[in-house]
């Protein structure tokens, strides 16, 4: 149960947080704040915060000097294309190893990781060398593709962890008990109410058996299978269950403890056999 706090707590902690939010931010917002003053106010001292003649010119300066708006869409598309394309390759890469793994898969991930571990400088004149001969130097292509080798391996690892969760499997290929588990009671509920579906006609050529017995009941929390002559009654076909009834008539009985095809006994329950 959650303990209550009084207003003067909560208002004491809304005030921390938000002073120490301001700290963190305010060399960003000195920052901001400086690219709108001129040269002369930006080294005054004392410096002034809000009321200073507010300008455009050093943007103007920058935009003269270089063309910033070029540099700016140039990173928003390597970066963006760089992402993209990491995913295209990775989203089926790590879909395959997750939910159809072999034997190898497990080295494969590790090989990909390892990947990493490599000095940048150990590549870079091969790179280069692709580069030239291909023509993708001082390009945005070039660099794509060299950002998307970068983070190709750290993308697959992170698929791969979301769908093993999905596919009911460990990182290691193996299969999650407790997936397993929810799968396997899904299955037995699936076949209980097969199974209640079933039984109708069963019980109508047999009267005799009682629903209570044959009914595969809650069992500890889970639906068990039917065993027994509740396999074969549920069986498709009247060979089966006339099969079943040639084994009550030969002294079998059902038992209500789920062992359900068992031999007579001076205990068996008379009201079971078909009489």
């Amino acid at each position: 149960m959650a303990r209550s706090v009084s207003t003067r707590r909560k208002t004491v902690t809304t005030i921390c947080a938000w002073a120490v939010g301001l700290i963190i931010f305010f060399p960003i917002l000195w920052t901001v704040l400086t690219s709108f003053k001129t040269e002369a106010e930006a080294i005054a001292s004392p410096p002034s915060f809000l009321f200073f003649d507010w300008t455009l010119e050093n943007y103007s300066t920058v935009q003269e000097r270089s063309n910033y708006f070029r540099h700016f869409w140039n990173s928003v598309v390597i970066s963006l294309g760089s992402t993209l394309l990491g995913l295209l390759i990775a989203i089926p890469a790590a879909w395959s190893m997750a939910f159809v793994p072999g034997k190898r898969t497990k080295d494969v991930l590790m090989w990909m990781l390892s990947t990493k571990m490599l000095p940048p400088v150990g590549v870079l004149i091969p790179i280069y060398l692709i580069f030239r001969d291909t023509g993708l130097l001082d390009t945005r292509t070039g660099l794509v593709v060299v950002l998307t080798l970068i983070n190709l391996p750290i993308i697959i690892w992170m698929l791969f962890t979301y769908f093993s969760r999905n596919s009911g499997r460990n990182p290691g290929g193996r299969p999650d008990g407790r997936r397993r588990a929810l799968v396997g009671n899904r299955l037995r509920a699936d076949a209980d109410g097969r199974a209640r579906h079933r039984l109708d006609p069963a019980l109508e050529h047999h009267p005799g058996l009682e629903r209570s017995v044959l009914d595969p009941e809650p069992h500890g929390g889970q639906c068990r299978a039917p065993h027994g002559i509740h396999c074969q009654l549920l069986q498709s076909g009247r060979p089966v269950l006339r099969k079943a009834e040639r084994r009550l008539d030969h002294g079998d009985c059902a038992h209500p403890d789920h062992r359900l095809v068992q031999p007579e006994t001076a205990s068996a329950r008379p009201d079971l056999r078909r009489g």
